[in-house]
C-alpha cells in the first residue's frame, strides 16, 4: 500500500506539461564572433519542443565573421529539427532596430529577446 502512495505522490509533484506554448526566441547580434558559437551551441541543446520553438539571430550589420557563421549554423539547426531564422538589420545601427526586426519576422504567441553578451 506505502508503495502505491509514493507513485502516485510522485506522479502529482511531476506532472507531465500538456501544454507548450509557441516561443520565438530572438537574438540581436553586433560583431558576435567570437560569442556566437557558445550561443549556438546552447540553443541547439534546449530541450523546449522543436516544433514549438524558432530562434530568430538578427545580424546588425556586423563587419566580422557573424553573418557567415549564422549562415552555416542553418545547417546545424536543420538536422537537429529546429526552426532558425537568421536575419540582416543594416538599415540602423542599434539593437532596438535588429529586436524590431526579429519581432516583425516572430510568428510565435511568445516572442523572448535576449542579448548576446560577451563570454569573457
Amino acid at each position: 500500500m506505502t508503495a502505491d502512495v509514493t507513485a502516485d505522490v510522485t506522479a502529482d509533484v511531476n506532472p507531465a506539461p500538456s501544454y507548450f506554448p509557441s516561443v520565438s526566441v530572438i537574438v540581436p547580434i553586433y560583431n558576435g564572433e567570437q560569442d556566437l558559437p557558445g550561443l549556438l551551441s546552447a540553443l541547439l541543446a534546449q530541450t523546449y519542443p522543436a516544433d514549438k520553438v524558432e530562434y530568430l539571430l538578427v545580424d546588425n550589420g556586423s563587419s566580422d565573421r557573424t553573418p557567415q557563421i549564422l549562415a552555416e549554423a542553418a545547417t546545424d539547426f536543420e538536422a537537429a529539427d529546429l526552426t532558425f531564422k537568421p536575419l540582416s538589420q543594416t538599415d540602423i545601427q542599434s539593437s532596438y532596430a535588429a529586436r524590431n526586426t526579429g519581432i516583425c519576422a516572430a510568428s510565435a504567441k511568445i516572442c523572448g529577446v535576449r542579448s548576446l553578451l560577451p563570454l569573457s
